[in-house]
């Protein structure tokens, strides 16, 4: 019986371990994190946080909503009205990316453009904080991921690793 128990414990650590979890709403993405992220809300964005203690890091993901469901709904419809409607959309939703990846920016002076996921995004590492900033195609959530860590070494691994590891996450029927 003990046996078994121990079985089950060492399996369920394991799965733990190399944990892929989901973050947003309205555009999901996969990634990999060492740590359960814990979901709340403050200032009316969601928030995503997880402490590993083992290395010594803190995941810290921020969600910044553009769009909403009517939002969605207006933009598809107008797409379908006319091709000039939709590339007025394309060109509005390329100039609010761009618009928010340069506040970020202003923000963030030691940050760089990066292409990520197909996208532009904004990358910044410093000696104890790495972060990157990115949106979706259609320009309905940006995202902030950031690690923090003391031992710049392991940061760089696991913010290196969660990078590789983040896309879209996609329903199969």
């Amino acid at each position: 019986m003990i046996k078994i128990i121990l079985f089950v414990f060492v399996l369920l650590h394991s799965a733990q371990s190399d944990q892929k979890q989901t973050i947003g709403n309205t555009v999901t993405y996969e990634l990999y994190c060492p740590c359960k992220l814990f979901k709340y809300y403050e200032d009316g964005q969601i928030s995503y946080y997880c402490n590993d203690k083992s290395n010594k890091l803190e995941y810290i993901i921020t969600e910044y909503k553009h769009q909403d469901g009517i939002d969605l709904f207006i933009n598809s419809i107008k797409q379908n009205i006319s091709a000039t409607k939709k590339t007025e959309l394309l060109t509005t939703i390329e100039t609010s990316k761009k618009k928010a990846l340069e506040n970020y920016l202003k923000n963030n002076p030691n940050g760089q453009y990066v292409s990520f996921l197909g996208e532009q995004a904004v990358i910044t590492i410093s000696d104890n904080e790495s972060k990157l900033f990115f949106s979706d195609k259609n320009f309905i959530v940006s995202y902030e991921l950031r690690v923090v860590g003391s031992n710049e070494n392991i940061l760089q691994s696991y913010f290196e690793s969660t990078l590789k590891s983040l896309r879209t996450k996609t329903l199969n029927f």
